[in-house]
């Protein structure tokens, strides 16, 4: 059957027009098959999954003419079955009463309004036609047939369709009426009033019958209401009782847990700060370390990735001479993985070798294995790396892990990259992908010697994909990126490169290579406004109907974006995502310092639909972590979570540049992400999305955020009052709540420093602390930003025995606390705020808080 004859045939019309006789016309066609509403009953996709060859006769798919396009567009010949529009609407308006009826659906439902009669099928009829004509009106095989004088337009879609079968018995089938339009005589003008009344005495009847059946439910309901309201007015009548009880017992409950928190909190912290002091000053002795035990190894792990590295490093260096041999191998774990993220490879090595000592050879984990043949091969010393691997391997390492260590350990060892492919092209083997190629096989492995031989897709026509590329100083990295995106198999896309206000020879790469593909679309910005800023540039000028990110620097592998469109079109929700790997220049994978996984979700470059996305405002123009605000906000407004395509297989190879923002120290880095600026920013973003009804991002933020967000170098915070406390204890939520108040009632400008315990990293700020913060935009400071103050308040003092690194200048006038406060903790308080000569005890904050405005000068 050539392609010609897999064409699929739709028949468009108003209804009352004689499609079940064409169809019965059509099954004389023995090269094609042919039904008449055949899918009326499906829903979203399904509703057009018509096979091949198929000629459809169905009225409704007028109401799908948005949907048909999408599917089929220019690829379908479309039959307009006609006939004379006034007898159409006569037929129409003779059938109001029937079940289902047309007429009424669309004076019911579309326009809203309750007036019958030949006035309302004639519309009905215009409209329906007119919304025919325009969408045929770009279409190339088009066929109008009316059905009062088919035979010639019949012969002719017959000899376009290349038909093979009886076609004298196809043209008899229009002498019969398969569904007549009514019993009555053809015209409406026919009808002997007797017929008239029959038939308004029919619909009289089944009126009074749907109006009986809503009384009959309406009255059941107002049945059910009412017991309910019985059985509320009861249960109101017993909580009123109890009431007072309640208020009672919860006084006492807050002085109960009043007194933990001082009896705890306040003399544990510092207690365990003087043993930790002890057992490191006490050189050779063992068993000491049990001090730390007050805090669980979680609680170090947390801090040892966060801005509370330096304490939870001393804490496992202490935990390595305890004599509980799971607390030493807890801590080798930890400090060879922690110095290893450092690049001291030859100490990550030896704490490794001191767990391999510990562990008997058949109970070393396999993520052991693999990490320290990553540290041997980084650190040079790669000659027990293979054994290392393959022991992994054997003791049932996932494969993902496996593949990515070898294929290092080649890149690392001097290898070609044909032997890194042959590590790295399983996995894609496996998950039904292409697989890799090199440009050069015998060269050294990097990105820009990868490529591929897969074929084109073939569905890549339904539709345009946008791939929004950022740039900024990539000169080195560009090309390779550009090459991995046009050499997508889902061709139909276009990529929108925006130079960032780059000062190297970014733009003129970008230049010359949008000169040799026209699906580049190249926009240049004056000023360097960040990422994200870029990107909703891009996604204003996007004309695709999905929408997906490329950074400058990263590499997508062929079938990203095929496997991300066919899934949106699919399913019909458009927001997916892959997995992605982070590779240095030579393609060694970043050694899993700290995630579960060496293939993380690729939230960068999640494909999502660019209307909805305009709609929403794009990105928050913020200097981190706007991907992870959109991605949820997108999950939100379309309420789907994002689909995993591909998980055990990287689909992107992200390019892990040295000293990037991420992976920097500075307080906007990763180790932010559990406490300060991008932990701070993920609170606050994700409270207004639960708060709110609109979740669009205007030109102004809808919710407050650390000034470090914005901006570099932001100017320090002026207020009348900083507050300094662990805002997550919920000991202390109420005095919490009860300050703030006080203090935005008296009209006094109010900052937070929120310095948590170690053991509070995981938990947000309180929430009803997050609610005033939100409510009334008050800053929190974060480390890395300054304030200036008239009162320093300490509320809480859970938080000073462990200070984090990165703390701004906090200056002040007088600086109070609101309860009695350890000695120990005294000193560390005059080392986070300056100015105070002493730290005052008042009662309440109303004896804290400044008499007057007080004019901050100049830091």
């Amino acid at each position: 059957m050539n392609d010609k004859q897999q064409t699929n045939v739709f028949v468009l019309s108003t209804g009352r027009c004689g499609s079940m006789t064409f169809s019965r016309a059509c099954k004389h066609i023995e090269n094609y098959t042919s039904g008449h509403e055949t899918r009326t009953n499906r829903l979203g996709v399904d509703r057009l999954d018509y096979p091949p060859g198929h000629i459809e006769s169905d009225n409704r798919l007028s109401w799908f003419l948005g949907r048909l396009d999408a599917r089929f567009g220019d690829n379908a010949v479309y039959v307009h079955l006609m006939r004379e529009p006034e007898r159409v609407a006569e037929s129409y308006n003779r059938r109001w009463t029937s079940y289902g009826s047309i007429m009424s659906a669309y004076a019911r439902g579309i326009m809203q309004s309750r007036n019958e009669g030949i006035e309302v099928a004639r519309d009905y009829v215009r409209t329906t036609t007119e919304n025919i004509e325009h969408f045929l009106a770009n279409k190339t095989r088009v066929h109008r047939i009316n059905i009062d004088d088919p035979i010639e337009d019949f012969r002719n879609l017959w000899d376009d369709l290349r038909a093979e079968g009886d076609l004298d018995a196809a043209l008899t089938e229009f002498s019969r009426r398969h569904n007549e339009s009514a019993p009555n005589p053809e015209n409406a003008r026919d009808l002997t009033r007797a017929d008239r009344l029959a038939i308004v005495l029919e619909k009289e009847r089944r009126l009074r019958s749907v109006e009986r059946e809503k009384a009959r439910k309406l009255a059941n309901e107002r049945d059910r209401l009412c017991v309910k309201l019985d059985r509320l007015r009861r249960e109101r009548d017993g909580l009123r009782a109890d009431n007072k009880e309640l208020a009672a017992a919860r006084q006492e409950l807050l002085k109960f847990l009043k007194e933990i928190r001082k009896d705890r909190l306040f003399r544990l912290i510092p207690s365990f700060r003087k043993y930790r002091k002890r057992n490191l000053e006490a050189d050779g002795r063992v068993g000491k370390s049990r001090a730390i035990r007050p805090f669980r190894d979680k609680v170090w792990e947390t801090a040892l990735w966060s801005l509370y590295e330096d304490h939870a490093e001393s804490a496992f260096e202490a935990m390595v001479d305890s004599d509980n041999q799971d607390m030493r191998i807890r801590a080798h774990w930890a400090l060879a993985r922690k110095q290893g993220s450092r690049g001291e490879v030859s100490a990550a090595i030896d704490h490794l070798s001191n767990l391999r000592n510990i562990l008997s050879r058949n109970k070393t984990p396999t993520d052991i294995m693999l990490y320290e043949a990553a540290m041997r091969d980084a650190g040079g010393v790669a000659d027990a790396a293979d054994a290392l691997i393959d022991q992994a391997e054997r003791a049932g390492a996932p494969e993902v892990e496996v593949a990515l260590t070898r294929a290092s350990h080649a890149s690392a060892t001097g290898r070609p990259i044909r032997d890194w492919l042959a590590a790295i092209n399983p996995l894609f083997e496996k998950a039904g992908v292409a697989q890799l190629s090199a440009r050069d096989p015998n060269a050294p492995a990097c990105f820009s010697n990868l490529t591929h031989d897969a074929p084109p897709d073939p569905r890549s026509n339904e539709a345009k994909v946008s791939v929004i590329m950022p740039a900024f100083e990539a000169e080195q990295t560009i090309d390779y990126a550009i090459d991995g995106v046009l050499g997508q198999t889902w061709t139909n896309l276009e990529l929108i490169i925006v130079d960032d206000g780059s000062t190297d020879g970014t733009w003129a790469r970008i230049e010359a290579r949008a000169a040799t593909d026209d699906r580049i679309v190249p926009i240049r910005r004056k000023a360097n406004e960040g990422a994200y800023a870029c990107r909703n540039a891009g996604l204003r000028a996007a004309t695709g109907r999905f929408v997906t990110v490329n950074d400058a620097d990263d590499w997508s592998h062929p079938e990203r974006i095929a496997l991300q469109a066919k899934h949106a079109l699919d399913s019909g929700i458009a927001c997916n995502t892959t997995r992605c790997v982070l590779f240095d220049e030579h393609l060694i994978s970043e050694p899993r310092h700290r995630r579960s996984r060496s293939i993380p979700l690729n939230t960068s470059s999640f494909l999502f639909d660019r209307e909805i996305a305009l709609t929403l405002g794009g990105w928050d123009k913020v200097r981190h972590s706007a991907d992870s605000e959109f991605l949820k906000r997108m999950q939100l407004a379309i309420r789907a979570e994002e689909s995993k395509l591909v998980d055990d297989c990287p689909m992107a190879f992200v390019f892990a540049r040295p000293g990037s923002l991420l992976r920097s120290g500075g307080p906007t880095g990763v180790h932010s992400a559990i406490y300060g600026a991008r932990a701070e920013y993920h609170e606050a973003f994700t409270h207004w999305h639960k708060i709110t009804e609109n979740l669009a991002l205007g030109p102004e933020r809808p919710f407050p955020i650390p000034a470090i967000t914005k901006e570099r170098k932001p100017e320090p915070v002026r207020v009348a009052v900083l507050l300094v406390s662990d805002f997550s204890a919920e000991a202390s939520q109420d005095i919490h709540i009860e300050t703030l108040q006080q203090i935005v009632n008296a009209e006094q400008s109010v900052g937070l420093l929120h310095l948590p315990a170690i053991a509070h990293l995981r938990i947000p700020v309180e929430r009803h602390v997050r609610s005033m913060i939100h409510a009334y935009r008050l800053p929190l400071i974060v480390p890395g930003m300054d304030a200036i103050c008239s009162h320093a308040v300490l509320v809480n003092g859970i938080g000073l025995a462990t200070l984090p690194r990165g703390l701004g200048k906090f200056q002040a006038n007088a600086a109070y606390t609101l309860d009695e406060i350890d000695r120990s903790l005294i000193e560390a308080f005059h080392q986070v705020v300056e100015g105070a000569s002493e730290l005052q005890h008042v009662a309440s904050i109303r004896d804290a808080l400044p008499r007057s405005s007080v004019a901050l000068g100049p830091p």
